[in-house]
């Protein structure tokens, strides 16, 4: 029987790695790991060309429903740095696709894999803190605890609640202490867990991460910066998928 080392090593890749592409990746079979998901995103992202839709927005205004609305926040203003429309519907689509797998393959990770150790350890896990020094690891006499991947093991072993708080938490966190990939790795992942219908507070959350992304990439200067691919992602998933429609990209809409 395999330990459960040798499981997170082989069976659970990371949900958004930042490792480089391997040599012999193939684009045209579909992902069906973090890993390879994102590798595809790098990958068309560096080969796709940039297009900018021209449309008037305001023919729009009369159709606007309660579920939208106008957004006082100012986007990103240079074109060239945001995704096109079908690049972030092709995203909203693999996502969705990734979300029905997560959803159909509970119960059989859950029988193959036990997960009652892990439940035990996310149950002493009281506050903010802690939680932060579980994911994000934490210095400790001179050492640096390790951080923790959003593995399944980790993430089937959580109910709704306890995915919605801790992506709250991760929002909190991005907003106090900035962008690192790990943080992008777990909000990625507990995504994929947010069940449907959301609820108001996760909503808010969703926007502020949304937010956070275009005040990110609006700092950035180089076209060619990894976190661009990253933070498009995130801005389409939001306003498409999760219907934040007011803060997607104007010009892609």
């Amino acid at each position: 029987m395999e330990s459960d080392d040798a499981v997170e090593t082989e069976i659970l890749p990371q949900a958004l790695p930042v490792s480089k592409i391997p040599e012999n990746f193939n684009i045209n079979y579909a992902p069906v790991t973090g890993e390879e998901y994102l590798s595809r995103v790098r990958l068309e992202a560096s080969k796709s060309k940039v297009v900018v839709a021209s449309i008037d927005t305001k023919k729009f205004e009369k159709n606007r429903t309660s579920q939208f609305f106008q957004s006082d926040f100012e986007g990103e203003r240079r074109p060239e740095f945001k995704a096109n429309r079908e690049w972030q519907l092709e995203k909203c689509a693999e996502f969705s696709h990734l979300r029905d797998r997560v959803r159909k393959e509970r119960t059989q990770f859950i029988k193959k894999y036990s997960i009652n150790e892990t439940k035990s350890t996310l149950k002493s896990l009281k506050s903010k803190r802690e939680w932060y020094a579980f994911c994000h690891g934490k210095k400790s006499n001179n050492e640096e605890q390790q951080i923790k991947e959003p593995f399944l093991t980790i993430l089937y072993s959580m109910d709704q609640n306890s995915v919605v708080k801790l992506f709250d938490y991760h929002v909190e966190w991005l907003k106090a202490y900035g962008y690192s990939p790990n943080k992008f790795k777990w909000m990625f992942s507990l995504m994929c867990f947010l069940e449907k219908p959301l609820i108001p507070e996760t909503h808010s959350s969703l926007r502020d991460l949304a937010r956070e992304c275009i005040i990110i990439r609006s700092q950035l200067n180089d076209l060619n910066d990894e976190k661009l691919t990253e933070l498009n992602f995130f801005i389409a998933i939001i306003g498409r998928y999760f219907e934040q429609r007011d803060l997607a990209d104007e010009e892609s809409c």
